[in-house]
């Protein structure tokens, strides 16, 4: 395993910090600077239009205690099935339905 180094170069108008991960020594993690202020956290290399991105998003996701939360999903139209399998009579009423649908 290589164990990473840090260093500080330039993109544009943006300063790029590369550090070592906290966790994993041999992974970075890349700080871009606009500035002198921390702008956006990201794992991979930045490139200038994601350097812009973090810049027109004011900073937002530079920021540690923000947490984001997971989105939200709902249950559409499944709020009447059971699990299991049907019994006789919900069976023979299903059945009776169907019929009298194509009129026999």
């Amino acid at each position: 395993m290589q164990i990473a180094t840090s260093r500080r170069y330039r993109l544009g108008d943006y300063e790029i910090l590369a550090l070592p991960l906290e966790t994993n020594p041999a992974w970075t993690t890349h700080r871009i600077i606009y500035r002198g202020k921390v702008i956006g956290r990201q794992l991979s290399v930045p490139s200038l239009s994601d350097c812009d991105w973090y810049r027109s998003n004011n900073g937002i996701y530079a920021d540690r205690s923000h947490t984001w939360a997971a989105p939200q999903h709902r249950k559409v139209g499944l709020g009447n099935l059971k699990r299991g399998r049907p019994t006789r009579e919900e069976s023979e009423r299903r059945e009776r339905m169907l019929l009298a649908e194509v009129g026999a």
